[in-house]
């Protein structure tokens, strides 16, 4: 939606590619502030084996999932 407001503006390319930049750098700070935290919260303590080994199943769940879902219902993605 983003990318369709600013192509009907008109606008250098300088200017285009500028309020680009700006959209992916704040798309980039939410997402490594949310790494982050994560990181920050899951590094003052250890998981043990079981679970490891759990997180890694729930992980490989939720991808199977998702790849199930782009072959098969593409369409749920919209």
């Amino acid at each position: 939606m983003y990318t369709a407001v600013l192509s009907q503006q008109n606008l250098s390319a300088w200017g285009h590619y500028g309020y680009l930049g700006l959209y992916i750098l704040g798309y980039i700070a939410d997402d490594a502030l949310m790494v982050a935290t994560a990181v920050w919260a899951l590094g003052n303590q250890r998981l043990s084996d079981r679970a490891g080994r759990r997180l890694k199943g729930l992980s490989g769940a939720v991808m199977l999932a998702l790849g199930l879902v782009l072959l098969l219902r593409p369409d749920w993605l919209i």
